[in-house]
């Protein structure tokens, strides 16, 4: 059950904060794992470089992203977020506090 809070937690922060990871930093992540491996590296591409192996990395540097985001903020070192931006989603995040609600109901 905790990381299930953890996880929603996260994701809502993500989406608050507008934390992405561009296909680059998957891209450079991949090439770092497969450096482990030497001369056999381009032969192990194919294996790591699938779309499931793709999103797997994508969702770990989300992760990585959001805490270190997390860590600036309370640091008091995070850039301010785009007002619109943060505006949206509070918007979205009490329109579906709204409808949990009337599920409830």
């Amino acid at each position: 059950m905790r990381n299930v809070k953890r996880s929603l937690v996260l994701r809502e922060v993500m989406k608050v904060e507008n934390v992405e990871v561009p296909d680059s930093k998957i891209n450079e992540q991949i090439d770092t794992m497969l450096l482990q491996f030497g001369e056999q590296a381009e032969s192990l591409r194919p294996m790591l470089d699938t779309p499931a192996m793709r999103e797997n990395v994508r969702n770990d540097l989300l992760e990585q992203s959001v805490l270190d985001r997390i860590a600036a903020i309370a640091k008091g070192e995070a850039p301010e977020l785009n007002s619109t931006a943060a505006e949206i989603s509070a918007e979205s995040a009490t329109s579906a506090e709204v409808s949990q609600e009337g599920e409830t109901a």
